[in-house]
């Protein structure tokens, strides 16, 4: 926000007005994708998983049902 108030300020020289839009276009496209692969992170809900087959060879031992943390 600080480089569109310097861009507009009446006291800045002519030929600065435009590269301070630029950067502000720049600073304002990035924050948005920053936003957007937050959000596309933080939407997603808490890992599961399914375990379908399980070999067990001889001797060995497993725990059958829901385990929890």
């Amino acid at each position: 926000m600080a480089c569109f108030r310097r861009a507009w300020a009446g006291e800045q020289h002519p030929r600065l007005r435009p590269d301070y839009l630029n950067q502000a276009g720049k600073l304002s496209r990035t924050y948005t994708r920053l936003l957007d692969a937050l959000n596309k992170r933080r939407g997603k809900g808490p890992q599961k998983m399914i375990v379908e087959h399980i070999n067990i060879g001889a001797g060995g031992q497993a725990v059958v049902g829901n385990v929890g943390r």
